[in-house]
């Protein structure tokens, strides 16, 4: 059985071959996941957000925010929008995490970006 290329398709086929494409691995490994009605990137970040649950019903930490936005500006104008993991209250000071495998070249500009507009030092959490 030989493959057709996708100029050889019909369009039904070339529909069902674009489903199939857009299934493949993401890029690093990772597996969505869903936890109390949250989306995750990956597993470790749950299993972090489990933690991050258990320790704000035990009162060491409140206000408990999944995936908070940033807005990055530099002399009044947007340059971009930073999204957190997480972010609480720990000890009357506010904390923003991020689970991280792998630290692309965008993430480390918008972690200078943090901490250069906002004065937030992201706190890092190793898969």
């Amino acid at each position: 059985m030989t493959v057709a290329t996708p100029e050889e398709m019909t369009a039904e086929e070339y529909q069902a071959w674009l489903v199939q494409q857009k299934q493949t691995t993401p890029k690093y490994g990772n597996k969505r996941t869903e936890v109390d009605c949250h989306t995750f990137d990956s597993k470790a970040e749950a299993v972090h957000y489990e933690k991050l649950r258990s320790a704000e019903l035990g009162g060491a930490i409140t206000d408990l925010r999944v995936h908070p936005r940033y807005r990055l500006t530099v002399n009044g104008r947007k340059v971009c929008d930073y999204e957190a993991d997480f972010s609480f209250e720990r000890d009357g000071e506010t904390v923003v995490q991020d689970v991280k495998g792998a630290r692309t070249q965008v993430y480390r500009i918008k972690r200078a970006l943090m901490w250069a507009c906002l004065g937030i030092l992201i706190e890092e959490i190793e898969v």
